[in-house]
């Protein structure tokens, strides 16, 4: 058996299953996968993780194995041994047992699974828990909103005792001894340790004997000793200045009643060390007095057989302390995602949100880019939700994204689904639009519990859900579909007599005019009142006044810098020029709609079409350019995805002949930048330019090289946002 590859899903994928890992190997027998999931399943277990399998399938000798997995080191570490068969079980199972992770750490992360708070894995034993403003990041020893400079601090105890003395705080009697002539016996028992708690040396004696011989050999070895009476009746495990556990120390802790005569002191040290996890231990003698405290990381050796109790606390706390989650809006369809992603972003950071986006166009914090590209990614959405700044994330989810690598955030507080046609059929094991559909699902049920998902009106999506108590339907038109939906108590968008209607619990609201919409270029773009519909609804979930959202709305253009390359109409004075990133049917009819508002005296067509899609979608691009067009120039992608030169340029051109085209009006020139250039050459009086690209980088110098060689001011001076 040979392993091929190893691949690791991690957020909610195709699957449905989240934490799975797929195993894929060749030149096997029945009987090698058979061991694989014996020893797989059975290293796991003694380790203390349940694993299953979830499929196995076989594809022209090579098979598929999906796995859960608990801990991704581990597993892959197990299955690349047994594979590798070098080792035995037992040899395996000790050398995998020393990669797991610390077991607070561990309980930490179940207790966070347990209160559905999302989490990220950043390195071994550091984990985020929640995501952008509201995270916080915790390991081994560390949170990264302790109070560190407090926590070194006392870290020596002579310090911590000066600084609670200063606060008149009551602590036990205590000194710093650095003599043999030092006499501290009146009182027994007495404590000996250092001064630096890092050594952990704790001598207590009960007899005078004892005390010269171990004085002389702890100040021998450590210089200076630290020197206090009484013992340790208490601890306190408190979260900021909250009390929370609270133990009687025997040979182990047990939990027992809460003492409120605790709270004002506990408040009281805790504004003195500002230490947010404080552990406290307390001496009491006619009083509480302090024994010791620090950071609970430091003592949870002692605690051994309470991590579990302490993690839930810690849990707990941090949700207190709304260390949860921000609102997360994903986005995706065949068509509009990008466009209603940028206006959900664009909206939330105008009425008053520090938004962050990832999109085809890039990761962004309000409008600074912080990543160019295609970033709709797994790890795209990763990188934004680890960032500190944001208290709301919009992602644009692809449909390889979701096949590749599986969601890259869990828990959104709404889902959109822009539209779904057939674009992707035939790639990556997508048959039909069921199966488009499915994967499609995958991200609409990664909602949180009371979270909204936005459709658009389709009788196959809708009907996929077996709840439509949180669907808010997006329509153009008062459906049957729609009509059913609000009859039910359901909510819905939509037009009437050309205004945004918003209809909840079966009442009408008018909202906006779309003639009255920059964005939708003043109700000529159906698509952007469609997707200004969608964005309305997604932010209705966290803002209710709509007012606040129209006016926002008000003021957003559908231009160059908004909304790049998405029905981008550049006026040039004795011509126009369309921008536009569609490459399937439904992107190709909106524009052409669009431009039939415009009425231009003559509709020029730049056309393309990736190689990647089935035959019969590329020349149907051709025939709906043909039936649209007054003069059409076929161009190729510089990625052929597969095809050879001038293959997609034929595709389209015999999808031109099928309409009633005059195919002299007709010119193949491959170079995208030479098309644009030859078109705006030989443009007259009001013509439209329409040009399908998704290479704005490239496009816009070649125009403003263009335009500056006529005298014309360029269309745009910053190329900063353009990808």
């Amino acid at each position: 058996m040979k392993l091929q590859g190893i691949k690791i899903y991690e957020g909610n994928n195709i699957s449905k299953i989240k934490k799975v890992i797929r195993v894929v190997i060749s030149d096997y027998k029945d009987e090698d996968v058979k061991t694989l999931l014996k020893y797989y399943f059975k290293i796991s277990f003694l380790l203390g993780f349940k694993e299953k399998l979830v499929d196995y399938i076989i594809k022209e000798q090579v098979g598929e194995i999906y796995l859960t997995y608990k801990e991704e080191t581990i597993s892959v570490f197990i299955i690349n041994n047994i594979i590798d068969n070098e080792f035995s079980l037992e040899e395996i199972l000790a050398r995998a047992s020393k990669l797991k992770e610390d077991e607070f750490i561990r309980y930490i992360i179940d207790y966070a699974a347990r209160y559905n708070i999302p989490y990220i894995k950043l390195s071994s034993n550091l984990y985020q828990i929640g995501y952008g403003k509201k995270s916080c990041v915790l390991g081994k020893n560390y949170l990264d909103f302790e109070n560190m400079t407090s926590v070194m601090e006392i870290k020596n105890r002579e310090t911590l005792f000066l600084k609670l003395k200063y606060a008149n705080i009551s602590t036990v009697y205590w000194k710093v001894i650095d003599n043999k002539s030092s006499n501290e016996l009146e009182k027994l028992p007495i404590n000996l340790t250092t001064v630096e708690k890092g050594n952990k040396i704790l001598v207590t004696l009960t007899s005078k004997d004892e005390y010269v011989t171990v004085l002389d050999n702890m100040l021998y070895n450590y210089s200076r000793i630290f020197f206090y009476v009484g013992q340790v009746n208490f601890r306190v495990i408190c979260f900021k200045n909250e009390q929370g556990l609270f133990y009687k120390k025997a040979k182990t802790y047990e939990k027992i009643d809460t003492a409120n005569e605790l709270d004002e002191l506990i408040l009281k040290i805790y504004n003195t060390l500002n230490i947010k996890f404080m552990y406290i231990d307390f001496y009491y003698e006619n009083g509480y007095k302090i024994v010791d405290l620090g950071s609970v990381f430091d003592i949870l050796e002692d605690m051994k057989l309470n991590l579990k109790e302490i993690a839930n606390f810690l849990i707990i706390s941090l949700i207190k302390d709304r260390t949860y989650n921000i609102p997360i809006f994903s986005v995706t369809g065949t068509n509009g995602k990008t466009t209603t992603a940028r206006l959900i972003h664009k909206i939330l950071n105008a009425i008053g949100y520090n938004s962050g986006i990832a999109c085809t166009g890039g990761i962004y914090i309000k409008n600074k880019l912080l990543k160019s590209g295609d970033t709709t990614g797994f790890l795209s959405a990763r990188e934004l939700l680890k960032n500190k700044t944001v208290d709301s994330c919009v992602l644009e989810v692809a449909r390889g994204g979701i096949l590749k690598n599986g969601l890259g955030y869990e828990k959104a507080a709404v889902a959109i689904l822009t539209s779904i046609s057939e674009d992707h059929i035939g790639m990556d094991g997508i048959n039909n639009i069921d199966d488009l559909i499915d994967v499609k699902l995958v991200m609409l049920e990664e909602v949180d519990k009371g979270g909204k998902v936005v459709l658009k009106a389709d009788r196959r999506v809708y009907d996929k859900f077996e709840s439509k108590e949180n669907i808010s339907l997006i329509s153009l038109n008062k459906t049957s579909l729609v009509e059913e939906h609000i009859q039910n108590g359901g909510e819905a968008y939509y037009l009437q007599d050309e205004n945004i209607i918003h209809c909840v619990k079966r009442k009408e609201e008018k909202l906006m005019d779309i003639n009255s919409i920059a964005f939708t270029h003043y109700g000529k773009s159906r698509s952007n009142i469609f997707n200004i519909m969608a964005s309305i609804s997604a932010i209705n979930k966290i803002e209710n006044d709509m007012n606040k959202i129209v006016k926002a709305i008000e003021n957003i253009n559908c231009d160059l810098y908004i909304n790049p390359g998405r029905q981008n109409i550049v006026d040039l004075g004795k011509f126009k020029i369309v921008l536009d990133y569609g490459h399937n049917s439904e992107a190709f009819i909106e524009v052409f709609n669009l431009i039939k508002g415009v009425k231009p005296s003559k509709t020029t067509s730049i056309i393309a079409a990736p190689g990647d899609r089935m035959d019969k979608y590329i020349t149907e691009l051709g025939k709906i350019s043909g039936d649209n067009s007054d003069f059409i120039i076929i161009r190729e992608q510089a990625d052929l995805r597969g095809r050879k030169p001038g293959e997609t340029a034929n595709l389209l051109k015999n999808g031109v002949k099928e309409s009633d085209f005059n195919m002299e009006n007709l010119e193949v020139i491959f170079k995208e930048e030479e098309a644009i250039v030859y078109a705006m050459k030989n443009a007259i009086e009001k013509e439209v330019i329409i040009l399908f690209t998704q290479c704005l980088d490239v496009i816009i110098p070649t125009i403003n090289s263009y335009l500056e060689e006529i005298g014309v001011n360029k269309i745009v001076e910053d190329l900063e946002f353009v990808h």
